[in-house]
């Protein structure tokens, strides 16, 4: 069964610092961005390095995860996988560019199949209907399936409230379970990959479980870093987790939002 539900991503993984509200209200140390190369602060512009551009400090680090974090949070320059558009503000509404990314299921098909180059449109899951198949490619629509060892039976009773509140605490997430917000709704997961990493797994054929071993009998399998011939930039890979909006979440406004559908 598919349904359309409006999510907001909760996180996003290591490749990416959670928002400080404190960030922007008081400018910072001059020595913010560390030592060479530093300009005091992050830029809001879509940048990103292939190389640590600072110093090895904290503060070096620091700064290029928050320009690490403003160019994939970026708005997406449409039909254009993973780059931003220069014409559009940060905070924009609307893909952003990690969201152009491609998706797990998009780069690992059935049967080890062959995913083809980056730009164009993914082959998808039989489980995607064919009317949705060029919004979920393009980013634009999230197509999210559960993973959990809970059955489907008692993940629909725990959205009507049939099932007893205790049942919630003996769900571990570190264990497979679902995680479960407030109000008794699952959290959806998906894993999405940059340019780089993606031409590493294609050219390499890393697609294949077959393939993996063959190539793996000879070769030490290592995402690439920085500039290569798989890319620009190095390999960058996100977690995100997704959450439904309740209606009040909705009219608030505060979240960045993604249509979906849950297969």
């Amino acid at each position: 069964m598919i349904r359309p539900v409006l999510l907001r991503a909760c996180a996003l993984g290591s490749a990416l610092i959670a928002a400080d509200a404190a960030f922007g209200q008081a400018p910072p140390p001059s020595h913010f961005c560390g030592g060479f190369g530093g300009s005091g602060t992050p830029v809001v512009k879509p940048i990103i390095e292939s190389q640590l551009k600072f110093d090895r400090s904290n503060p070096g680090f620091d700064c290029q995860m928050w320009q690490a974090f403003i160019f994939l949070n970026w708005p997406a320059l449409p039909g254009k996988r993973g780059v931003p558009n220069p014409n559009a503000k940060f905070g924009a509404p609307g893909t952003t560019v990690w969201e152009t990314y491609k998706t797990l299921e998009q780069t690992f098909l059935p049967n080890g199949d062959d995913p083809g180059p980056w730009d164009p449109g993914s082959v998808l899951s039989a489980a995607v209907p064919r009317s949705f198949g060029a919004h979920v490619a393009a980013g634009s629509l999230r197509a999210l399936s559960r993973r959990s060892k809970i059955s489907r039976e008692v993940i629909a009773d725990l959205g009507r409230g049939d099932v007893d509140p205790d049942i919630l605490r003996d769900i571990t997430q570190a264990f497979g379970g679902v995680l479960y917000d407030q109000n008794k709704l699952p959290v959806y997961y998906e894993i999405a990959m940059n340019e780089d990493q993606y031409n590493y797994i294609w050219k390499n054929h890393l697609y294949n479980a077959d393939k993996q071993l063959s190539f793996a009998q000879g070769n030490t399998i290592m995402l690439p870093g920085g500039v290569t011939t798989y890319g620009k930039v190095g390999a960058i890979e996100l977690k995100a987790a997704w959450k439904i909006l309740s209606p009040a979440e909705i009219r608030s406004g505060k979240f960045h939002t993604a249509q979906a559908i849950v297969i």
